[in-house]
């Protein structure tokens, strides 16, 4: 039969199927949230910041206005990051 296959994650033997990987769902999936951590933080982490530009953007701007000038100034002092915008009119 061969030498037995070893889990991916957590390093136990593996029974089943002959192309399995990991032991069960559990570790599968906790390899690759591990595996994609480090790039799901950061788009994450941009989001987060997207999210609370438009609640700046929504606080400030009237519903019944779709566009008024603003100081840049008054952006900032509500917390808008100026490096992080999807698009401007």
């Amino acid at each position: 039969m061969g030498q037995p296959r070893i889990c991916a994650y957590c390093q136990e033997k593996i029974r089943g199927r002959s192309d399995k990987k990991f032991c069960n769902d559990g570790c599968r999936n906790s390899f690759n949230n591990r595996l994609n951590g480090e790039v799901n933080a950061s788009i994450r982490e941009i989001n987060s910041k997207l999210r609370r530009n438009r609640r700046v953007l929504e606080s400030i701007l009237p519903s019944d206005m779709p566009f008024i000038k603003l100081k840049k100034q008054a952006l900032l002092n509500k917390g808008f990051q100026l490096n992080y915008l999807t698009h401007t009119h």
